[in-house]
């Protein structure tokens, strides 16, 4: 199961779930509070920047590369 940590204001999440929806691609949302560096989010990444996306035993920080991410294995979705 895909699970995107998030805050509801990041532009870069923002991108990512437009990508997630128009590749209809199921994902549990999870809102995460960054700034106050929460244990679910210094595991994945100990900068605790968003968005990552958990994707069965993959974990991916940063938009950029979570696109890349989703280009890769679903391509025509």
């Amino acid at each position: 199961m895909r699970t995107l940590l998030y805050h509801t204001l990041c532009p870069f999440a923002r991108m990512v779930r437009l990508i997630l929806s128009e590749k209809s691609l199921e994902c549990a949302i999870e809102s995460i509070n960054y700034w106050e560096r929460p244990l679910s989010l210094v595991q994945y990444n100990p900068a605790a920047t968003l968005p990552i996306l958990k994707d069965n035993e993959h974990i991916i920080v940063e938009s950029m590369p979570i696109i890349e991410y989703i280009e890769e294995v679903y391509p025509t979705l």
